[in-house]
């Protein structure tokens, strides 16, 4: 039997057993605690402080993670944070062989909504709460009868995940869903080789590596995908984007084929979808769906003030108005929500008005390292103009280009519009129509102070 001598192998075998036998997905706070307890540290503050949670919350995360994980190993051992480390590295045969056993018993048949028919497969966010979104459950269950390809985007926590989680609960009308993130995304064989042991596909494309057979499995999973109704779900799609280096290519080279996979889809004829879950908006798709092609590009913003001041209410956190002031200043972003609730409890006894007398913004790591990640793949023109907005609360189109040409910009202005466009489009700048029909270019606060650590601007840049 295999030994396991990675700590990120032991995290990755808990993660299946929780998801084989339970038919969930660990949340990230719950993958930090298994992480951080194989590493040696237990230590709830420190986590805390170094992730961006409250103590109190990652030791309620923690009491329900130990109390799962005892079910879940079912060794007759209750595990705590203090021996969790121990009894897996010691049971981590058994576990494997129990791991192999339900993936070949069960895995291929497992239905997890039982409200409908469809066969699910893959680690689904669990969604441990969900406010409003009517309209764009509404809208996207329109677009997933009617489209071929559906790219969701927005800025990170927004609720991307949760929103078609809850379409799952709700609406699901597909034969096979299958649940995929690409954060470290395989090539796409190997992605197809995967989806072989879920979907009735019957050509083996595990010995072929040429182009040709990259076409030839991709053709193959069209008619797959044109027999049965499929709902293919490609979370953190974003990063097939990011890794060329530059936000202006379509695809980087090591993931052309995804593009090829893409553009396939949405010119086939078939009743299924694929749908892409991003931090930034598919180029490819934008200029497709120009050419009234099957597809769409859906950019989900923050929640309204009544739904985004429910999530600080069921925290106990401020008056309404205090709630909807943070709703405001947050732009109803329900990860950032939750967790400027985490810090107004710990850090001020649940007290908003003072946290809002202080007149600041937190940027959690947990919002701030994906951005952070994102602001790297920015072009000189774009940072350029990311810095003049975080100096200005507000700029239209003319006072953009004046800041611009007294700071000796070079830019064309048809250069600037397109840098905008595409600033939008991955979720980094807001547009605000002002009663006199002008149009204004802003950062988010929370995004200003994530610009501002990044690219800290020169001495009298502001002048």
């Amino acid at each position: 039997m295999e030994t396991f001598q990675k700590p990120q192998q032991l995290a990755d075998l808990v993660s299946e057993l929780v998801n084989l036998t339970k038919q969930q997905q660990l949340t990230e706070a719950e993958r930090l605690l298994i992480k951080s307890s194989l590493d040696g540290t237990t230590q709830y503050r420190e986590l805390a402080e170094q992730n961006g949670y409250s103590e109190k919350y990652l030791k309620n995360v923690g009491s329900d993670l130990w109390q799962l994980l005892t079910e879940v190993f079912n060794l007759g051992i209750k595990i705590t944070k203090n021996n969790f480390s121990h009894v897996l590295m010691t049971h981590q045969a058994r576990l494997q062989e129990r791991a192999i056993q339900l993936r070949q018993f069960s895995f291929s048949k497992r239905k997890i909504y039982t409200s409908t028919s469809s066969q699910m497969y893959g680690q689904l966010p669990r969604l441990d709460w969900f406010y409003g979104r009517e309209t764009e459950l509404s809208t996207l269950k329109q677009q997933l009868s009617e489209l071929n390809c559906i790219n969701i985007y927005g800025q990170p926590g927004i609720g991307k995940s949760a929103l078609v989680t809850r379409y799952l609960m709700e609406f699901c009308e597909f034969e096979y869903v299958i649940y995929q993130s690409l954060y470290d995304a395989p090539p796409l064989l190997q992605l197809i080789q995967n989806f072989q042991q879920l979907l009735p596909l019957h050509q083996d494309c595990s010995s072929l590596l040429t182009d040709d057979a990259t076409i030839s499995c991709i053709q193959h999973l069209i008619q797959m995908l044109k027999q049965h109704r499929c709902l293919l779900i490609f979370d953190d799609a974003d990063q097939i984007l990011l890794r060329n280096g530059s936000s202006l290519e379509p695809y980087p080279l090591a993931y052309q084929d995804y593009g090829k996979l893409i553009r396939q889809i949405v010119h086939s004829p078939h009743s299924s979808c694929l749908l892409l879950l991003s931090r930034i908006a598919f180029k490819d798709l934008e200029w497709m769906k120009s050419h009234d092609l099957s597809c769409t590009l859906f950019s989900l913003k923050g929640l309204n003030s009544e739904d985004a001041r429910q999530i600080l209410a069921r925290q106990g956190i401020g008056t309404s108005s205090e709630q909807e002031q943070l709703a405001a200043l947050y732009y109803g972003n329900p990860l950032l929500l939750q967790l400027v609730g985490d810090h107004i409890l710990e850090q001020f006894n649940g007290d908003a008005d003072e946290y809002l007398q202080l007149e600041t913004t937190l940027a959690p790591d947990r919002f701030a390292h994906p951005i952070q990640q994102q602001l790297t793949h920015t072009t000189d023109l774009e940072r350029e103009i990311l810095v003049l907005l975080s100096l200005f609360p507000a700029l239209t189109l003319t006072a953009l280009l004046e800041k611009l040409e007294s700071k000796a910009s070079i830019a064309r202005k048809s250069e600037v519009l397109e840098a905008l466009k595409l600033l939008y489009q991955q979720a980094l700048i807001e547009r605000q129509v002002q009663p006199d029909s002008k149009v204004k270019f802003l950062l988010q606060p929370v995004m200003r102070k994530c610009v501002l650590k990044q690219f800290a601007p020169p001495v009298g840049l502001a002048s």
